[in-house]
C-alpha cells in the first residue's frame, strides 16, 4: 500500500491546480491521499503502509503540528521517497527521515543532488520521474474553435516572471487579442498591450480557455531552468492544440528539432514574428499543432 503525503495544507479541489496534481499524482501511484483536511488523525495511519511519497510543499508553520509529522515519518519502517515538483518548496532536514530517495521532475539530477545537499537533504538516491507528463495518461482534453490569440494562465510566481512577461506579453499590437486568467493582474507588469484579465477562474475555465486559444508562451522560473525542469503546462497546451512557444533560456529541448528552434523565443522582437507568422498563416499554425503531438507518445 502506498500513502501519499502532501506536505502543508491544500484543498483536494480538482478546480484548484494544487489540488488537481494531486489527485492526478494519487491516480498515476495507485496510491491513497492522506494528511489533508484531518492531518493529525491521517497521519495515525501511516504504519498501515509499506511506502510513503512526500509531496513537497510549505513547511508546517504550527510547532506542535509540525513535531506530530517529523515523529511519525522518523518512525516509519516502509520505503520513503520525496517527489520534488516544485524547486521552491523544498521542505527542512527535519521533516525528513533518512534515508530517502528523490524522485525529481528535473532532469539536470547533479543540480537537484546539490540543491538538495545545500538546504541539508542527504538523499540516498535521486531519479528522474516524468511528473508533466501524467497529464498525457489521466486527463481528457477537448480543443475547441480558436477564438483567443494569445493566452496566459498562471501566476507571476512572486515576481519572477516579470521581465518575460514584459518581454513576450507587454508588446503585441492592438489587433492581437489576449487574455490572461489566474492570480496574474494588471500591477504585475508593465505592457502597452491589449489585454483581458480574467482572474481567477478554476481549472475548467483555464483550461477551456487555452483549447480556445491560438499560441501561449510556457514560461519557467530560474530553478525550473538550474533543475532541467519541464513544467505540466507544456504538456496541457499540446493536449489543446495550442502552439506552445517557450522560453529561449530553458536548457533542455522540449520539442522535435524541426520545430523547436522556432517555438523557442528569445525576445519581443523575435515572439512578435513567429506569433504574426502562425496567425496570419493557418496551414502552417496546424503543422506546427500537428508536429508538437509528437511529444505525446
Amino acid at each position: 500500500m502506498i500513502a501519499l503525503l502532501k506536505l502543508g495544507s491544500i484543498k483536494l479541489d480538482p478546480q484548484h491546480v494544487a489540488g488537481h496534481e494531486l489527485l492526478i499524482m494519487a491516480k498515476e501511484f495507485s496510491a491513497d491521499i492522506v494528511g489533508m483536511e484531518s492531518y493529525d488523525l491521517q497521519l495515525e495511519t501511516l504504519s498501515d503502509y509499506t511506502t510513503i511519497y512526500v509531496v513537497n510543499g510549505p513547511v508546517e508553520k504550527n510547532e506542535e503540528r509540525k513535531h506530530f509529522l517529523r515523529d511519525k515519518l522518523h518512525s516509519f519502517k516502509g520505503e520513503f521517497y520525496l517527489v520534488a515538483t516544485d524547486p521552491a518548496l523544498i521542505p527542512t532536514v527535519e521533516e525528513l527521515p533518512v534515508p530517502f530517495v528523490c524522485l525529481s521532475q528535473g532532469q539536470n539530477l547533479s543540480a537537484v543532488h546539490n540543491y538538495l545537499r545545500v538546504a541539508g537533504l542527504a538523499c540516498d538516491a535521486i531519479e528522474y520521474y516524468p511528473f508533466e507528463k501524467m497529464e498525457i495518461r489521466h486527463q481528457r482534453y477537448s480543443p475547441q474553435e480558436k477564438s483567443i490569440d494569445v493566452f496566459y494562465g498562471g501566476s507571476a510566481r512572486v515576481g519572477m516572471r516579470k521581465n518575460r512577461f514584459e518581454e513576450f506579453y507587454g508588446h503585441l499590437p492592438q489587433d492581437i487579442s489576449c487574455v490572461m486568467c489566474g492570480s496574474i493582474i494588471e500591477n504585475d507588469f508593465n505592457y502597452s498591450s491589449k489585454i483581458e484579465f480574467l482572474g481567477r477562474t478554476g481549472r475548467d475555465k483555464y483550461l477551456e480557455l487555452l483549447a480556445r486559444s491560438k499560441a501561449t508562451v510556457c514560461l519557467f522560473d530560474p530553478l525550473h531552468i538550474q533543475f532541467g525542469m519541464v513544467t505540466q503546462r507544456v504538456y496541457e497546451t499540446v493536449l489543446s492544440d495550442t502552439i506552445a512557444f517557450y522560453d529561449d533560456r530553458h536548457t533542455i529541448q522540449i520539442f522535435p528539432q524541426e520545430i523547436d528552434q522556432f517555438l523557442r523565443v528569445k525576445s519581443t522582437d523575435d515572439f512578435l514574428a513567429k506569433c504574426k507568422e502562425i496567425l496570419q498563416d493557418e496551414n502552417k499554425r496546424q503543422q506546427i499543432v500537428a508536429q508538437q503531438r509528437s511529444i505525446l507518445t
